[in-house]
């Protein structure tokens, strides 16, 4: 049995509760940092966040839960997880599923930040895309499940930026997590995280319509996982 969880959410500064489900903030609205991460010091801008919410195909059933284009939004790529914080989300767009209140009322939104986390053993699949035109970004897409529904956060990020390095260096990021997890895995899943964790790369689709992306097996839905973090 399967139930919905959605990672992201509007926190006061300050709340902690729950830090394996929810990324958390100190007093001073910073991330909590975790054993696990192994540094908060890589640190990324981005000019856009949008997070969408789809049953099986993104491209026909999607919801957009945040589209952010404005404001402070700030992702944090540790060795455990990417962590979104934006501190002025009420200049973006937030559907009812996160404030069911006037957004138009800044009272209600005075001393909290939206944010949130996609873990690794969470991370379903990775995907980029590069600016070629008009109508392209350059953007990191990070894919996760909680078993009933697909959650996407599309990361846009300043034009010129590597995005292909980036979605890479996450992808080695999470392989090498995943294989100091003490779940048990296969032969093949064990050989896909090696191969993945130094050199292995996303590959560019034979059809440039695609995006280039890749699934990682073996993912737990969220917010499962929290008994198989590595020893540290």
């Amino acid at each position: 049995m399967t139930m919905s969880f959605c990672a992201y959410r509007i926190a006061l500064i300050g709340n902690q509760e729950n830090p394996y489900y929810f990324a958390g903030t100190n007093q001073n609205g910073q991330i909590v940092e975790e054993k696990w991460d192994n540094g908060l010091n890589r640190v990324l801008k981005g000019s856009q966040w949008t997070f969408l919410k789809y049953k099986t195909d993104p491209k026909k059933d999607s919801k957009i839960i945040v589209s952010l284009g404005l404001g402070d939004v700030s992702n944090y790529f540790t060795d455990s997880r990417v962590v979104t914080l934006n501190r002025k989300y009420d200049q973006g767009s937030i559907s009812w599923e996160f404030v069911s209140s006037d957004k138009s009322d800044k009272k209600k939104f005075k001393g909290k930040v939206l944010l949130g986390q996609v873990r690794y053993e969470w991370l379903h699949k990775i995907a980029f895309s590069r600016k070629t035109g008009v109508f392209s970004i350059d953007s990191v897409s990070l894919i996760y499940s909680d078993g009933d529904s697909y959650y996407d956060s599309v990361i846009v990020l300043p034009k010129g930026t590597d995005t292909e390095f980036l979605a890479n260096d996450i992808l080695h990021r999470a392989c090498k997590y995943r294989l100091a997890m003490k779940d048990k895995k296969s032969e093949h899943d064990m050989e896909f995280f090696r191969r993945y964790s130094e050199s292995g790369k996303i590959g560019t689709p034979a059809d440039p319509k695609e995006t280039p992306s890749i699934i990682l097996p073996n993912s737990y839905y969220a917010p499962l996982g929290e008994e198989f973090r590595p020893d540290i």
